[in-house]
């Protein structure tokens, strides 16, 4: 489905490298630091990135595709929890809204959807975690060197989370086609949105980064 995944294999984001490749072969050779704005966005998928247009900027590309209506990242959300998880969506999508603005627990995450503790639950979180938008990510032991029963479960596709952020709560508007010019920084949250989409990038690249290091 556009370079996202399949049910029998996981398609994971482009590396960076790739990423930043592609970037540049559709002419958008801006400044590191404008690349990352966009991959903030498009998590590395490569049908979003065949969407960016070199003769524009990193936030003119945003606001094009987020905020203008029938841009392309404006209509994909529906279309994924519709195509992959059909009639049972609208509970994935409250598992997704529970981690919108960070790192929840297992038990933080039913209560905040209503939403008993139980095998059930479970299961739509490793649909989650299969599908490639939630990562679910391990406490270790300093002493033992082990992992422990205590985890936490994060959204780690980019898109996903600035969707439910910003998009969301303002489709009426950009439906009305008020948002084409809107001033990226000035949404609310917007450095510390773009800290969650750093830190992101950063563990879903982990093991290049540790090659690039020589860790």
């Amino acid at each position: 489905m556009f370079g996202r995944i399949s049910w029998t294999l996981q398609l994971d984001p482009l590396p960076l490298y790739d990423c930043n490749k592609m970037l540049e072969a559709q002419g958008f050779k801006s400044s590191t630091y404008e690349k990352f704005k966009v991959l903030s966005v498009t998590n590395g998928i490569p049908w979003y990135i065949e969407q960016i247009q070199g003769q524009y900027t990193a936030e003119d590309n945003i606001r094009r595709q987020c905020f203008t209506a029938g841009g392309v990242l404006v209509e994909e959300f529906d279309k994924i929890f519709k195509d992959l998880f059909e009639e049972k969506d609208t509970l994935y999508k409250d598992i997704i809204l529970a981690l919108k603005d960070g790192p929840a627990d297992y038990d933080s995450v039913s209560r905040h959807i209503n939403y008993p503790k139980s095998g059930r639950l479970s299961n739509y979180l490793k649909d989650l975690v299969v599908a490639g938008f939630v990562k679910q990510d391990y406490t270790w032991s300093l002493k033992t060197g082990k992992p422990t029963t205590l985890n936490n479960f994060r959204i780690s596709d980019n898109y996903i989370r600035f969707y439910l952020k910003y998009i969301a709560p303002k489709r009426e508007h950009i439906d009305q086609k008020q948002l084409k010019d809107i001033n990226l920084s000035s949404l609310p949250g917007w450095d510390t949105m773009m800290g969650l989409q750093f830190e992101n990038l950063v563990a879903n690249n982990r093991h290049e980064l540790y090659k690039h290091l020589n860790i």
